[in-house]
């Protein structure tokens, strides 16, 4: 019996979960800093980042990415 092909495992999922622990990582940084207002914010997106990887993980189609300088 053929597994059916559920996971998005490229280039996308690779590059959200970096971004999603670079923001982890970034946030406590604030919160060691002692902006606990902006590590929160930093935290925010960490969620809002790992929701997406989740999406692309279980198969998602509509793949984004952002490259800022």
């Amino acid at each position: 019996m053929a597994h059916p092909k559920t996971t998005y495992m490229g280039f996308y999922f690779w590059w959200w979960l970096g971004v999603t622990a670079l923001f982890l990582l970034g946030s406590f940084g604030v919160f060691a800093g002692g902006a606990v207002g902006a590590g929160f914010i930093g935290l925010l997106c960490t969620g809002f980042s790992a929701l997406y990887v989740r999406y692309l993980f279980r198969g998602g189609r509509f793949r984004m990415i952002f490259i800022i300088f």
